[in-house]
């Protein structure tokens, strides 16, 4: 017995269909694999940091300073770095020129936030125009703050202002952490600690 002419119509249009159906789920996965894969992100640099206490508990306000220093590793760009205590974010990629009295830019302060409360009064000693402070933060003139390239021993001082005005920004328990940002926005930790600990 042969087939019908319906019978045999059959089989060319369900080939079909197949043939359509295996196309198409070709071309999506074809498609999420072309455009969903990005490319990697940047790894952080492997790096040692680290983040030496001076002043802290000692009795009195406005005093407390943690010094940075890149002690081995990879060499970065201070562009892909924010450095948070308690929350605050005390240094980040941002360049400002502290204008003086006279209208004029006295020091660019490369990211280095000295005005944390966003309130009338600088929070941080600054960099100033003068000789070099002691490295360790026991001076107050201290102008130790990382530029464009990190390297082996480069130091960066974040120092409260001892004035009655400026925002009490170390405290004991609070966080710090070194933050690092690939270009695409992710951030990775290179290093934490809490104060007094």
């Amino acid at each position: 017995m042969s087939p019908t002419a319906s019978e045999r119509a059959v089989s060319p249009v369900i080939a079909t269909i197949l043939m359509v159906a295996i196309v198409v789920v070709l071309a999506a996965v074809i498609g999420s694999f072309v455009f969903g894969v990005s490319t990697p992100s940047e790894s952080p640099p492997r790096t040692s940091i680290t983040i030496e206490e001076k002043r802290i508990g000692n009795g009195v306000p406005k005093d407390d300073a943690l010094v940075f220093e890149h002690q081995a590793g990879e060499t970065f760009t201070r562009g892909n770095i924010a450095i948070t205590v308690g929350g605050d974010e005390v240094f980040n990629n941002s360049v400002v020129g502290d204008v003086g009295s006279g209208g004029t830019v006295v020091v660019e302060l490369q990211g280095l936030v000295v005005e944390v409360d966003s309130g009338p009064f600088n929070d941080l000693n600054k960099p100033g125009d003068g000789p070099p402070g002691e490295d360790d933060g026991d001076s107050s003139n201290v102008v130790n703050q990382w530029g464009d390239g990190i390297d082996h021993g480069d130091k960066l001082v974040i120092q409260e202002r001892n004035n009655t005005k400026s925002y009490d920004v170390i405290n004991e328990g609070d966080r710090v952490k070194v933050l690092w940002t690939d270009p695409s926005g992710e951030q990775f930790l290179l290093k934490a600690t809490t104060v007094g600990e």
